[in-house]
């Protein structure tokens, strides 16, 4: 007869002696408390509040930023630019950042980052279109894209290989929470308290973005001596089927947000209209019967 502590070790009939593929195996079936005590650790929760705060400012600004621009006296054409500037630096960027994790630690990044979207949001405060602002712009794409890459690096370096897929699932409700949170939020306060308690609010969010990022584990996040793309430094095959299906998902997702937003101006003029139209052109207009 077997003893309780042998059967314990074996799973599906084969034997287990890894602990992590253990609790992989056992977790089958679904999420138990081994699983979570293995993903959900110190440096996994401190990376996840400081991208979720990261993205609470950056996903604020979306809806709200057209109408910035738009009470500063910025044509349409100039919107366009300065809200399309962001996306490209931070695609350009993102072809360096790579190449930077490499040299320096991931928390290191990830301060940097939010550190300059901190500077980003004040400026956004003192300056005024155009061309401040389309430098404002380009600046916060690059802090963009160096935080959201180092945050996804440091969690997939952290996590046990055996619970990886499932820790980077978790992770990346950060974005999906963010948007569903700030969106609505910062709206209500640019018309509750005005644009520039919104920007002093993401820049509060940004700082502690750096500050929870400081947090991190040095040891973990510890950059790669040598680069497994070492002849490869802008591409890898091998992501080139994901790559694509994530290019073809998100840009729908951001033309509804930058579609919704364009129209907020022409909602709250029509909506006026209405209010206008709905009542009577003059208190002193003679009824039919008179």
């Amino acid at each position: 007869m077997r003893s309780g502590r042998l059967a314990k070790s074996e799973i599906c009939g084969r034997p287990c002696t890894d602990v992590a593929h253990y609790g992989a195996m056992a977790d089958r079936a679904g999420t138990s408390p081994y699983t979570l005590r293995n993903i959900l650790t110190i440096d996994y929760v401190l990376g996840f509040l400081a991208f979720f705060s990261f993205l609470a400012a950056f996903h604020a600004l979306i809806p709200t930023l057209p109408l910035y621009l738009a009470r500063l006296g910025s044509s349409e054409r100039e919107i366009g630019v300065l809200v399309g500037a962001f996306g490209v630096a931070s695609l350009a960027s993102r072809l360096l950042v790579g190449r930077v994790l490499l040299k320096f630690s991931e928390r290191l990044v990830m301060m940097g980052g939010a550190t300059l979207f901190i500077i980003c949001f004040l400026s956004l405060i003192l300056f005024s279109p155009f061309w401040p602002f389309l430098i404002v712009r380009v600046l916060q794409g690059v802090a963009f894209a160096c935080l959201d890459t180092a945050a996804i690096a440091y969690v997939i370096r952290i996590s046990p290989p055996a619970y990886r897929a499932r820790a980077i699932n978790y992770f990346l409700l950060a974005p999906s929470l963010a948007a569903a949170i700030s969106a609505t939020s910062g709206v209500v306060l640019v018309n509750t308290y005005g644009f520039s308690a919104l920007l002093l609010s993401c820049a509060g969010l940004s700082i502690c973005a750096a500050l929870l990022s400081s947090k991190l584990n040095v040891g973990a996040s510890k950059p790669a001596a040598v680069s497994p793309a070492k002849h490869l430094p802008f591409f890898e095959p091998k992501i080139l089927a994901p790559a694509m299906a994530n290019f073809l998902v998100l840009p729908s997702t951001c033309l509804f947000s930058n579609l919704r937003s364009s129209l907020l101006p022409w909602q709250t003029s029509w909506s006026s209209f209405a209010g206008q139209v709905s009542q009577p052109s003059s208190p002193s207009m003679p009824s039919s019967a008179g």
